[in-house]
């Protein structure tokens, strides 16, 4: 069915529905295919879930009302399509979820998963998607830029606004998640004022399960509480001028709405966060090597395989590593340099092309290794912008971070 409506000019997308960054990042990316290859959409929703381990579509709104409203917005072909579709769909579903796929599988001796079957359409959930494209064609499409509002931009008539997200691992009662990609939100207090200061209104945006933060500004709001959260979250980050805080899930939703963001307290090394322009800034956690017993370079974390391919999780627990999160000074540095900084015409500093370069050999050694993974292809076509004064001590090995590396050990007895 996929190949068939490809050939007449449509993409079929399957949302995953069951989890939030999954919702966000197959949205986004079926958005960008869409564009870029000047198809038409069909919609094939997933309303009843399979995951044992989440809630489903219907209790847990991850995107309903974001679909609905991209939906109406479709041609009456589309629509209709997109109708039938999600019938079928939801019906193959149902019968995943009543064992008729495995009672399937035990007669024919066949081995379908049900977490592939039922889900028609492109959806990123498995490593065979992206090979339909070529290294050409996903860096055409990673620099596509989108905007779910259907080209209506947002233009605010009050003060200009920060959408601000700190994750946390309080969404661990949920489900099990990457707690290395948290961070301390009382470390933004300083950034938050210089913003202010600047005449920004900063709106703070997440889940209900996130941190109380004390923050008291007339031109400050949390929106974390609130019932309707999630609706917030999307509102919020469209009508922003830019997104602030930390990468991960949250940090895909700027990209659905065409919106440039300053991600702190960042692990995405190689991956830029999905991040496709200059104009994008990041600084990266750090790395504490406590067999080494110093702070690894980023040319060190390129190289090292469990670090390229985030098994950052195991390294913790191992004992191997620890992550130290960015200061408020640090933090408030970069947001200095976000709003300073003015890259055109793909212009960057020398600095930066030296971590580009480290960054792209590193790629190079791991697929020579034969190494399947999902991302690879998008590593290779990232672009974010690193501030010079991140890189000047991190970059690569260096006495000054060796001085830091003993003052750690000083500090902390190791």
């Amino acid at each position: 069915m996929k190949k068939y409506l490809n050939k007449k000019n449509f993409l079929l997308f399957c949302p995953k529905t069951h989890n939030f960054g999954g919702f966000h990042e197959s949205l986004l990316w079926a958005l960008k295919i869409k564009k870029y290859n000047k198809k038409k959409i069909i919609i094939n929703l997933p309303i009843i879930s399979v995951h044992s381990h989440y809630r489903t579509f219907i209790k847990r709104s991850y995107g309903k009302k974001i679909i609905y409203n991209y939906f109406t917005k479709l041609s009456f072909q589309e629509k209709f399509l997109s109708i039938l579709v999600s019938l079928f769909g939801n019906i193959l579903i149902f019968f995943c979820k009543i064992k008729l796929l495995a009672l399937f599988n035990l007669i024919s001796g066949k081995k379908i998963s049900k977490f592939e079957f039922p889900f028609l359409g492109f959806g990123l959930r498995n490593i065979n998607e992206l090979k339909d494209y070529n290294q050409l064609e996903i860096e055409g499409i990673l620099k596509t830029r989108v905007n779910i509002s259907m080209g209506q931009e947002i233009v605010s008539t009050k003060r200009k606004l920060v959408s601000f997200c700190v994750k946390d691992n309080n969404y661990s009662t949920h489900k099990s998640i990457s707690n290395f990609a948290t961070a301390n939100i009382n470390h933004y207090k300083k950034a938050i004022n210089y913003l202010i200061e600047n005449g920004y209104k900063v709106s703070r945006v997440g889940e209900d399960t996130m941190n109380n933060f004390e923050f008291n500004h007339i031109n400050f709001e949390d929106n974390c509480k609130s019932k309707n959260h999630f609706e917030l979250l999307h509102e919020r980050i469209e009508k922003s001028d830019f997104y602030f805080g930390t990468g991960a899930s949250h940090s895909v939703i700027p990209d659905l709405y065409n919106k440039k963001k300053l991600l702190t307290n960042n692990i995405d090394f190689i991956q830029n966060c999905i991040s496709s322009s200059y104009e994008n800034m990041a600084i990266f956690k750090k790395i504490f090597c406590l067999k080494k017993k110093k702070f690894l370079s980023l040319e060190e974390i390129f190289f090292d395989k469990k670090l390229f391919f985030l098994n950052i999780d195991n390294l913790i627990k191992d004992k191997e590593i620890i992550l130290i999160e960015n200061s408020p000074s640090e933090i408030l540095s970069a947001t200095k340099n976000f709003l300073h900084n003015s890259i055109k015409n793909e212009q960057i500093s020398d600095l930066m092309i030296k971590y580009e370069g480290l960054r792209e050999e590193a790629i190079k050694y791991h697929k020579k290794k034969n190494i399947k993974n999902f991302y690879i292809p998008l590593y290779e076509s990232s672009k974010i912008t690193i501030p010079d004064s991140f890189l000047a001590t991190y970059l690569s090995d260096s006495k000054d971070l060796h001085e830091i590396s003993k003052k750690f050990c000083k500090e902390f007895k190791l």
